[in-house]
């Protein structure tokens, strides 16, 4: 079995979407993603949670890609800014601040670029970890 990269981290992002109640499985015998939500159409099969072949997808969450990794490239690239980085996530609609601070000091596609690294250095890990062959 091998599943690509890119799937893997589509089931990621669908883990943190907006509906609380997402989740995506991997089939570690044939590949498959199964997704799992109160706005997902096909019925999940019927072992889902029951068979050993199904293994939880992370989540950004769960890979620590949120608030550690905003910080750790704060430190690496906005040296001079890293009590604004954390004064703006000690409160509520910290993404859209950040992001309009990344603006400003001209960093949003770096911050972009250093995000799809290291998420999937992340994912990467995680599959080492767990056991799950993927192809770029």
């Amino acid at each position: 079995m091998t599943v690509t990269l890119m799937d893997i981290e589509l089931a990621v992002d669908f883990g943190l979407s907006a509906f609380a109640d997402s989740e995506a499985y991997l089939n570690v015998s044939t590949g498959e993603i199964v997704y799992v939500g109160d706005f997902v159409d096909e019925e999940p099969p019927s072992d889902l949670y029951e068979n050993e072949d199904y293994i939880l997808l992370p989540t950004k969450h769960d890979l620590e890609l949120g608030g550690p990794l905003v910080m750790y490239f704060a430190q690496r690239h906005l040296s001079n800014n890293v009590g604004d980085v954390r004064n703006i996530f000690s409160r509520k609609g910290a993404y859209q601040r950040f992001k309009h601070l990344l603006v400003t000091l001209g960093k949003l596609e770096d911050w972009y670029e250093f995000e799809t690294e290291q998420t999937k250095l992340a994912i990467k890990q995680w599959c080492s970890e767990n056991g799950v062959e993927f192809e770029d």
